[in-house]
This record gives structure tokens, C-alpha cells and sequence, in this order.
């Protein structure tokens, strides 16, 4: 007996088999980094590779130049804080004006409110002002005081046009308090600028913008509202909707909800399509005056109003209720308070809709069964 046999024998193998090489796997190949095939392709063909340095170097500027500015920014923000602390109004300070490069001398003074007037390059609407708009800082300032000071420029008449910080002069005058302001002369070119730096932090609603466009088309500033929407590098569409928020739809309407702010896109239609109707027009402004009085009643009392929300389902559930009565509807009041609307739909049904929490059940009672007779008559 061979070897051969022996060892096949002894371990039960088969060695004339052949072995079956389509099972094994075959090894990985190595991929090359696309870069690195990049690099020889551009080396072949004689190409320059591409070099990063120069947007490096620009990046690293940028970066140096924001530092500075932050620095800068920082600086001018101690030397407010400090003279805030101080509450000295013989302390001053310097700035450098953003438009006119001039460096201007400011001292901090406090002011009696009646003193101050916003200018008008100020695109902030003053009369959509309340404690529920400018809740964000009312409570702050009640509590803690006015800590950052506005910006003012001295005027002939005695008096002082507020620059920066309308805001804050609502607060200071609602609660009775004088106002703090840097006060300086600053020169004309430069107060459009400053007041548009301080709006930017609290962003100007969609109506108010409307206002303000209005107002230069109608200076004849710009001829058109293209020319408008070129210049100031503002959507056509966002200009034309803004003009028509504004001079078509009740301020009641605006000042119903939290913030002008709060007025969406979407709702900013919606409200433009109801001047077209003018029974639906009507019922938005009745209830937008219902939420006036509440919105008055909430910041009388310290309590919480409607959010965005809320107000835009309360209008447009007025507007469809209108729109499906037959008849104009009928108020139950309390002196000149309206407590019940009453309303007949097209299908002859009653509508009551309570206007209030005050409600007297035993005269509700009686409308309701006055309602019914009435029916039964006819019959």
C-alpha cells in the first residue's frame, strides 16, 4: 500500500478529489481614494491641482475682522453697562456713527416720557404697541427697571427723538417711570441705519412694512412697486402683500392679535380675502373689537390672552357663522356690553353664540322660548 493510500485510509480523505477553487472568495482589491486617483489624473494630464490656500487665507481674514468687531461690539457694550451702573449724567461715551463715520459724544440721561418723541424714520407702528406685544421685556423692566438705555438725539424745542428703543419707552410710560437714554447728536444720515439695527432684533410686522412702503411710494421715493422691491431687495409678491394688509384690513384687526408679528403669510391672505366680501369684513371687525376688550381686560388684570392660534380660529369661525346666518344677527347686551348674538341660518335654525362669561341664564331662557313661539306661529 502507498503512502498515498495510507493517509487516506487512516483519515477518510480523498486525495485523487479535486478540490472546488468557485467556493473561495476571492481577495478584496485595494480602491484608491478618489482624491488620490484625482491627483494622478490632474498630474497625467498636466493640470494644476486645485489649491484651497487662497479661500483659506480669505476665511482666516473674515475671521479676524468679525474677532475685531465682536471686540468692538463688546467694548461698547461694557462702557453702556457702566455708565447704566453709574446713573451719572455727567459720564459719557463715544461711538462711531455706522453711515457718517463721525464719532459722537453720548451722556446717559433720565427722561420724563412726555419729553420723548419716536422719530419718524422708526418703521415700528407705536399705536399696535401693549403690554401684551411687548410682554417679553414689560415684566423685566417692572420688576428689575429699564437696565439698557436707549438712544437719543436732542431736538430745538427742548425735547428729545428717540432713535433706538421705542420698545422700552411703551414700558417706562405704562409704568409711570422715567426714561434712560444715551443722548447725543446724531447727524440725519445716520438715524434711518441706527433705528434699523434696533428693529432687527425685534423684526417689523408685515402690516407695518405695508405702512412704510406706502409711505415712500407715496412720497414718489419710488415710482413703482418694482422699483420699490428692486431697490430695497425685498420679494415683489411680500411687497404687494404687505401694501395690501395695510390698506386694505382694519387696524382692529391687527391690534386683535398678541403681536403684529404673529400675522403669518398664510393668515395675511386670509384677512385680505375677507375686505372682498363685505358681510365677512363686518364680522371680522365685531369680533375683533370682542377681543380688544378682552385683550384689554388680560393686561388690566395680569392674565394670560389668546395665543396666535386661538385668534385666528376665533375669527375664522366668526366669519363662517356670519356667512351661514340668514338674517343680521341680534344682541342681547348688558348696557353697551354685548353678552349673546343672535342669529337665524338659512335652514331656519337659531344660533346663540355667547359673546362673555357674564351670562344671565334666566334671560337666555327666554330667548329661546320666545324663539320657539314665534316658530309655532308661523306654523
Amino acid at each position: 500500500m502507498s503512502d498515498k493510500e495510507k493517509i487516506s485510509t487512516a483519515y477518510g480523505i480523498d486525495l485523487d478529489k479535486k478540490i472546488d477553487n468557485t467556493s473561495v472568495p476571492a481577495p478584496r482589491k485595494r480602491v484608491s481614494n478618489p482624491r488620490t486617483l484625482l491627483n494622478r489624473a490632474v498630474a497625467k494630464e498636466g493640470i494644476p491641482a486645485y489649491d484651497n490656500t487662497r479661500l483659506k487665507e480669505e476665511l482666516a481674514q473674515t475671521t479676524h475682522q468679525l474677532e475685531i468687531k465682536t471686540q468692538e461690539l463688546e467694548k461698547s457694550q461694557k462702557q453702556i453697562d457702566d455708565l447704566s451702573q453709574k446713573n451719572e449724567t455727567s459720564d459719557s461715551v463715544e461711538f462711531e456713527m455706522p453711515i457718517s463715520k463721525q464719532k459722537v459724544r453720548f451722556k446717559l440721561l433720565e427722561i420724563e416720557p412726555e419729553q420723548i418723541f419716536v422719530s419718524s424714520v422708526n418703521q415700528r407702528d407705536q399705536s399696535l404697541l401693549s403690554e401684551i406685544s411687548v410682554s417679553d421685556i414689560f415684566e423685566s423692566i417692572k420688576m428689575h427697571g429699564q437696565t439698557e438705555p436707549g438712544m437719543a438725539r436732542p431736538t430745538k424745542d427742548g425735547r428729545y427723538e428717540l432713535i433706538m428703543g421705542s420698545r422700552r419707552l411703551f414700558c417706562v410710560r405704562s409704568l409711570g417711570r422715567k426714561y434712560k437714554a444715551l443722548v447725543g447728536e446724531v447727524p440725519d444720515i445716520d438715524i434711518q441705519e441706527l433705528s434699523n439695527t434696533e428693529n432687527a432684533q425685534n423684526p417689523i410686522s408685515l402690516y407695518e412694512l405695508g405702512c412704510y412702503w406706502s409711505r415712500l411710494l407715496g412720497d414718489g421715493v419710488y415710482s413703482s412697486q418694482r422699483s420699490l422691491a428692486e431697490e430695497l431687495g425685498v420679494n415683489l409678491s411680500k411687497v404687494n402683500r404687505g401694501l395690501q394688509l395695510f390698506e386694505k384690513v382694519n387696524k382692529v384687526v391687527i391690534k386683535a392679535f398678541p403681536k403684529p408679528t404673529d400675522i403669518s403669510r398664510s393668515v395675511a391672505e386670509w384677512l385680505i380675502k375677507q375686505t372682498n366680501n363685505k358681510d365677512s369684513e363686518k364680522a371680522l371687525i365685531g369680533k375683533c373689537e370682542q377681543l380688544l376688550e378682552l385683550k384689554a381686560e388680560a393686561a388690566a388684570g395680569g392674565r394670560p390672552y389668546y395665543d396666535e392660534e386661538n385668534v385666528r380660529k376665533i375669527l375664522k369661525s366668526a366669519v363662517r357663522q356670519d356667512s351661514s346666518l340668514k338674517t343680521s344677527p341680534e344682541y342681547l347686551k348688558r348696557g353697551d356690553k354685548k353678552l349673546v348674538r343672535i342669529g337665524n341660518t338659512v335652514k331656519g335654525q337659531t344660533v346663540l353664540t355667547f359673546l362673555t362669561d357674564e351670562i344671565d341664564i334666566d334671560n337666555v331662557l327666554k330667548i329661546i322660548q320666545s324663539e320657539i313661539d314665534k316658530k309655532k306661529k308661523r306654523k
